[in-house]
């Protein structure tokens, strides 16, 4: 911190104890002020003290620094011994000017005035560097002897100099060109410049083409159509407008709805055309090519969901087809999705449209988590949970929150919670797509074994059904309509002869078929003599014949099944 100078007049003091030439402090008998009952104190000498040592007859002396804040102490601090007596050795400890001093015999003038003092004072004549803070009032500020501009960095700036810098030598607040008025007009009136007929019009922010994209200016005097306007109009690009009354100082101001007037609230074209000085200055601002917006468009640009930023950005055209907010592919190995959009969604919420890329199709139930809010169940047809394959590998599936799970979107209509049983005997059959067909042949004498048969589905179907017969006909048996559904098998066949007259279609029973998709008989009339009939599996390639022949021996001719085979999936 700067040094503080106090300048007390003091009692001269004598010493208590003897003080040698190295001795860092000292004693006094009193340290009392001129009415002998106050103490002095460190406030007495500010931040910087310095004392005098003389003897008696006034033949030596030594100048000392010390320590003010310890003048009440029964001993003072000494910071510096021995300064010097002038010369430029001020503030400097000589050795040869420590001295031994007695007690009670040695006069120590606290309150004396040594050059060190004086130093520290501002000499007007001499450098010197000013480590205080000066304040100086507004008429009293420090200046030139004339403006001349700085030639080094640590110099003050002259105003003079700091207009030329920053303005250029010529300086000016308006910019007033002449006009002729397009309509009655008075002084202070904001007027529009009207290219078709060059006359100024009163400007009206209610009506875009009169206050947006228009040179604007203010009436510096009356004018009537056609005649000149009195003191011309002032260009408003910059200057200050003295023509106007009932401002607020420091307030911004705009075009009015109010044909030539301003106001400290936006018109329906929202132009700011200045910031008031006073209550009659306005200092004007307006660029002619920057479109303003409308209230109206201001308020739009606000969103209707969260804050515009550059996480939450506007959607264009281009951006909008091309669905990315709301699109994702899932990377997980089962059917338990996740998904993660960019920009991040906040929460899940009622009507929201998502678009994801399945990795695998799924097996019954299945859940979609997205952006880590927590995985949710796709259902379908309201309350049904998937069934497989409704999301097939690699396929864009679109989902619909609705506050509780996300619905399919296209799900079929009919599951197997609501399909109709379509045959007796409780087995019931889902048709619930249009079926690819495959068809095959068999010999009748072919041995038994797995036969497959690929579908071309590109899933695992639901169920199948084979439409069977066999050529050149056989006695019993030359028809068979079966139905697998991978788990259970039925079917039913001719078990009469055709010649007999009667072709009942019987069901598969116990040694007849049982749990059988396919089969044939053929009977030489004393029993059946050969028989083929098979099971059905499927997987996602395949149908897979398990085919059994029995053969009694004693079969006759050769005969070959041809097999029409429906796959619904």
């Amino acid at each position: 911190m700067p040094n503080l100078l106090e300048y007390p007049s003091i009692p001269t003091k004598t010493l208590k104890a003897n003080l040698s030439s190295t001795g860092s402090a000292f004693q006094l008998n009193d340290i009392k002020e001129w009415d002998g009952s106050t103490d002095l104190a460190s406030s007495d000498f500010g931040t910087t003290a310095y004392a005098v040592l003389r003897n008696a007859t006034k033949t030596k002396i030594e100048i000392i620094q010390f320590d003010p804040t310890t003048i009440a102490s029964t001993s003072i601090t000494i910071l510096a011994r021995g300064l010097g007596y002038g010369g430029g050795s001020y503030y400097s400890e000589v050795a040869a000017n420590k001295l031994d001093w007695n007690a009670n015999e040695t006069f120590v003038e606290l309150g004396t005035n040594p050059p060190q003092l004086y130093g520290k004072l501002l000499n007007t004549g001499n450098a010197a560097t000013i480590a205080a803070v000066y304040t100086f009032g507004i008429s009293t500020r420090p200046k030139l002897a004339s403006d001349v501009d700085t030639s080094t960095n640590e110099e003050f700036v002259t105003l003079g100099q700091l207009n030329r810098t920053a303005l250029g030598t010529t300086l000016t607040d308006r910019v007033v060109v002449a006009g002729t008025a397009g309509e009655t007009v008075a002084a202070g009136d904001w007027l529009y410049f009207k290219e078709a007929d060059q006359e100024w019009y009163k400007s009206d922010a209610s009506a875009s083409a009169t206050s947006r994209g228009v040179i604007l200016g203010v009436a510096q005097g009356a004018g009537t159509d056609g005649n000149a306007i009195s003191n011309g109009v002032l260009r408003i690009e910059t200057g200050q407008d003295l023509n106007q009354t009932g401002l607020t100082p420091g307030s911004k101001y705009y075009l009015s709805d109010t044909a030539g007037e301003i106001s400290d609230s936006a018109g329906t074209v929202e132009v700011l055309v200045g910031i008031a000085k006073d209550a009659t200055t306005l200092y004007t601002t307006f660029l002619l090519d920057v479109e303003s917006v409308t209230a109206a468009e201001k308020d739009a640009l606000a969103g209707n969901d969260g804050t515009p930023s550059s996480a939450n950005k506007y959607v264009t055209q281009s951006g909008f087809q091309k669905g990315t907010e709301v699109y994702a592919a899932d990377a997980e190995a089962s059917d338990t999705y996740v998904i993660t959009l960019a920009p991040a969604i906040a929460a899940y919420t009622t009507g929201q449209v998502i678009q994801f890329k399945a990795n695998t199709a799924n097996t019954g139930a299945a859940t979609i988590n997205i952006n880590g809010l927590g995985a949710k169940t796709i259902k379908k047809n309201v309350t049904d949970d998937l069934d497989d394959n409704d999301i097939r590998a690699n396929e864009i599936t679109s989902i619909v929150y609705d506050g509780t799970n996300f619905q399919l979107l296209g799900a079929p209509v009919i599951s197997r919670a609501n399909a109709t049983d379509l045959t007796d005997n409780g087995f019931t059959y889902l048709h619930n797509h249009m079926p690819t067909v495959v068809q095959t042949t068999r010999a009748y004498d072919a041995a038994s074994g797995d036969v497959n048969v690929a579908h071309g589905l590109g899933r695992t179907p639901k169920w199948v059904r084979i439409i069977g017969s066999a050529s050149p006909g056989l006695e019993v048996g030359e028809h068979s309509i079966g139905f697998a559904d991978g788990t259970n098998n039925q079917c039913n066949f001719v078990d009469a002869s055709v010649g007999s007259g009667s072709v009942p279609l019987t069901r598969n029973a116990a040694g007849n078929g049982a749990s059988a998709a396919v089969h044939f008989k053929y009977s030489s009339g004393a029993g059946v003599t050969r028989q083929q009939e098979a099971t059905i599996t499927f997987d996602d390639t395949n149908i897979i014949f398990a085919w059994t022949k029995t053969d009694g021996g004693g079969g006759s001719g050769t005969h070959t099944i041809y097999l029409h085979i429906e796959v619904y999936g």
